[in-house]
């Protein structure tokens, strides 16, 4: 039996032409389709890191091979296998479904492992729940209205892709720490506040700030780009403050871990104030 993977939901291109071939051989992102696993990866990257060129061809063959190890289990002599990708909606029935992890879960897991490729997806999905087009250009108009709404300022913000892979995308600590505040004031939003990484204990941050009285303290979303680095996030202060910060780091080079040992160092101060 075949197995289509209908990649229509979204449109075209699945991939941004700012994005270079060394983010796509790396891992760091692949092509945009509306089904993957594990955000871009065969399995949890915290055991395996290994990315996929195209996780629609790996998604739809992990579905196949499924339903092949489930008809085996009834005792049914039946092959599924993967046949391909269809551009175009067809109208079928159903006869099998599989869900994937609730938008929440989702959100925590592409915050704390700095998944481009979920941001990616999260805003073309925002683009069809706007009623704009779910591609580059939808998914970041979505992006910039709904900071409008929010009251951000979006002065000096170009967002060209969701993941801010791209060499002309441009973000500012200002609106960062405009982001924190409200996310923080707002009841509803307040989850993505618990989503962030926690300093030495788990994502991006867990083998960060892992020594007291900075661990388990600092609560932080990192980023990492070929020539920049940054990290924005919570702590609280010796004197029991709770602040807000934002630091991005230019002009390093391929100098993650010197990158990263400066951001730290700063909010080892702010965290010692008091």
């Amino acid at each position: 039996v075949d197995v289509w993977a209908d990649v229509s939901r979204y449109a075209q291109p699945t991939v941004h032409p700012t994005w270079n071939e060394g983010l796509m051989t790396s891992g760091w992102v692949s092509p945009v389709y509306p089904m993957s696993t594990y955000g871009g990866f065969i399995s949890n990257p915290f055991y395996d890191k290994t990315a996929l060129e195209d996780g629609a061809v790996h998604a739809g063959g992990a579905y196949a091979q499924r339903l092949t190890e489930l008809a085996q289990a009834d005792g049914l002599e039946i092959a599924f296998q993967y046949a391909g990708q269809r551009n175009q909606p067809t109208n079928v029935d159903p006869v099998a479904e599989v869900r994937s992890a609730r938008l929440g879960q989702q959100l925590e897991y592409a915050m704390k492992q700095s998944n481009n490729m979920l941001f990616e997806i999260f805003g073309r999905e925002a683009a069809i729940a706007a009623g704009n087009t779910p591609n580059f250009q939808g998914s970041t108009k979505t992006t910039i209205d709904t900071l409008h709404e929010l009251g951000i300022s979006t002065e000096h913000l170009e967002f060209i892709d969701n993941s801010g892979l791209s060499p002309n995308s441009r973000a500012t600590l200002n609106s960062m720490i405009q982001l924190y505040d409200v996310v923080i004031s707002e009841e509803h939003l307040r989850p993505i506040a618990h989503s962030l990484t926690i300093a030495g204990y788990d994502g991006t941050m867990r083998n960060r700030l892992n020594e007291a009285p900075y661990s388990g303290i600092v609560r932080s979303k990192t980023g990492t780009l070929e020539v920049a680095s940054s990290n924005a996030g919570l702590t609280v202060t010796a004197d029991g403050r709770a602040l807000w910060f934002a630091v991005n780091t230019s002009g390093a080079g391929e100098d993650y871990a010197g990158a990263r040992a400066e951001q730290d160092r700063l909010t080892q101060v702010l965290t010692d104030c008091g």
